[in-house]
Formats: C-alpha cells, sequence, structure tokens
C-alpha cells in the first residue's frame, strides 16, 4: 500500500487527508487499527512497532504522523528508512502543516512514497477563485460581488471561509448568494473578538480579555487600531443604550446603526444591557487617556492595552 506525504495549508492538509482515509477505505476501520503520532507522544520505536503491526480482525492499519517531521533531518531519514518495508496492509500519512518539507523527503527514492504539496490562495484574485470553486462543493452560487464581500469579511483563513459557505448553503435554498446576503449573515473574526473582549470586560475576566487583544495584535492589528476598535464598538453600545431607551424597534437599530447582521446587532444589544451608563462612561475615559498617553508618549505601545484592560476589569 503507497504512503502519503501531505504537506502546506493547514485546511487543505486536512481535506486531503481525509480523501486519502476515502479512496482507501480506512475511515471505518477499527479503532485499534488507527494510530495518530504527534510531536507530544511521538517515539520512533514505537511508531515502528505500530507500523510493521498487522491489522486486527481488518485489512487496513492506518498510521497517521501530524506534525512530527518538522525540520528533523536524521527523524526524517528514519521514517524514510521504514517506508519501503512497511506491511501492505499499513497506510502511512504524514500530516505537516508547513509550507517546507525537510529534504530528506524531497530527495527520497521510495518507491511507495507520494509526496504532494498544497498551498493555499496567495492573493485576493487566488481567494476569490478559491471561494468560487469551493462554493460549487457546497452546491451554492454566489456573486461576484458575494466573493468578494466574504473574502473581506473572513479573510484568508479557508477553514473560516469553509464554515461561512457551510452556513450559506443552508441560506440559499437554490437562490444565488448575493453580497448583501453575505453581510447578512457572515460576521469577522475581528468582530467576534472584540464583542468576546467586551464581554470579558463586563464579567471582569481579565485573563481572557487579555488573550483576545493578544488575538488582535497578533493578526497583525497595532495598539491604536485596536483602540480605534474598542471605542467603535463603545459607541455603538453607546448608541444603542440611548435608541432601545427612545423605544426603538430592532428594525429601527439596525438601520441607525449602520448594522446589517443580526448578529451583530444582538450582541451590541446584549453588551448595552449589561453594561450601565457609569460604566460606560468610565471605559471610554479610560480609553481615551490611554489613547492620549500614547501619542504624547507618556505610554509605551506594548504595555498601554494592559494598563487598559487592568483598568476596566
Amino acid at each position: 500500500m503507497p504512503s502519503f506525504l501531505v504537506y502546506g495549508n493547514d485546511f487543505l492538509v486536512s481535506q486531503e487527508v481525509q480523501q486519502i482515509e476515502t479512496n482507501h477505505q480506512a475511515q471505518d476501520i477499527l479503532e485499534g487499527n488507527k494510530t495518530v503520532f504527534d510531536s507530544s507522544n511521538f517515539n520512533l520505536s514505537d511508531f515502528q512497532q505500530v507500523a510493521q503491526a498487522l491489522p486486527f480482525m481488518d485489512t487496513i492499519r492506518l498510521v497517521i504522523l501530524e506534525d512530527v517531521i518538522k525540520n528533523n533531518t536524521s527523524l526524517s531519514d528514519s521514517i524514510i528508512q521504514n517506508i519501503d518495508s512497511l506491511p501492505e496492509s499499513t497506510l502511512l500519512i504524514i500530516k505537516e502543516r508547513t509550507d517546507k518539507i525537510n529534504a530528506s523527503f524531497t530527495k527520497s527514492s521510495s518507491t511507495t512514497l507520494t509526496i504532494k504539496k498544497l498551498s493555499g490562495p496567495r492573493n485576493g484574485r487566488e481567494l476569490h477563485q478559491w471561494i468560487k470553486e469551493h462554493s460549487l462543493k457546497h452546491n451554492i452560487s454566489i456573486s461576484p460581488a458575494g466573493i468578494s464581500a466574504l473574502a473581506d469579511h473572513v479573510g484568508v483563513n479557508l477553514w473560516n471561509i469553509n464554515n461561512e459557505l457551510e452556513k450559506l448553503s443552508l441560506y440559499s435554498q437554490g437562490q444565488q448568494i448575493t453580497d448583501s446576503d453575505v453581510k447578512e449573515l457572515v460576521y469577522s473574526d475581528e468582530d467576534v473578538n472584540l464583542f468576546n473582549t467586551i464581554d470579558a470586560i463586563i464579567e471582569k475576566k481579565r485573563a481572557i480579555a487579555f488573550h483576545n487583544i493578544n488575538s488582535l495584535l497578533n493578526n497583525g492589528h497595532d495598539t491604536s487600531a485596536i483602540i480605534r476598535l474598542i471605542g467603535r464598538q463603545l459607541r455603538l453600545i453607546a448608541a444603542s443604550k440611548f435608541l432601545s431607551s427612545s423605544g426603538a424597534s430592532h428594525t429601527q437599530l439596525k438601520q441607525q446603526l449602520g448594522i446589517t447582521s443580526n448578529f451583530v446587532v444582538d450582541k451590541v444589544i446584549s453588551q448595552s444591557n449589561q453594561l450601565s451608563q457609569t460604566k460606560l462612561l468610565f471605559m471610554f475615559q479610560k480609553l481615551v487617556e490611554t489613547d492620549q498617553g500614547i501619542k504624547t508618549g507618556a505610554l509605551d505601545q506594548t504595555i498601554a492595552l494592559d494598563i487598559f484592560l487592568n483598568q476596566v476589569t
């Protein structure tokens, strides 16, 4: 039986591994005939013992190595040496979520190893094309404007795009998905992260708030941008609180706040109900002080948000 090395984009690699299992009828094998090694439990001796063992009451033994190789040349060499001597019943899948693989594999003379690199979209045009093609797998048609809106809302994470396409497929009922549908049904990771951050502040869960802020920083937002995002969210909450007290309906709130997504407006309403006017004003005050501190040089950007979160939680 052939062995496979699949590496590259996380989503594409996972999809390919599933397809390999399906092609070799390995999805329904007995639990005891499937072993998954990762960097936390991998041991070369254990791998050799498992991979060489015959399956129990089945025709296939599936062995998966997840992110074990990395750039370890000696380990790569050891695994390669075992590949051609594996029993015909062993299906070995090496799964590496990285764009580069050890040269030992690319130079390997193994006759049973198939190597496949799967790269995600490299630019906006390729991302739009990927969304168009992948939407067909979900049996939905999406307009060019809808594709652009989905890319803008979700970004380049193919897992998230796939999840949103699954959601849109339930909504479409055979109709073409438009940009208006996307704006109504899809919300960005940025929005969710901000909601979770405000929730954590309301509930005084400082560790969660810190985690969410760090996630935004790691995704390329600088400190000033995050302050603007939090400020925007607080202004929406304040406006929602005022409009609700004036008797505005749900539809009127969406229109007045300029929000198209029911999820987003519901979250804003929920947070406005949980935050008192006094707490909201206090958060605004501390956010303004933090912003001014950064602009005047009184606060270091690297600690400014930490200080803000300590003050409001």
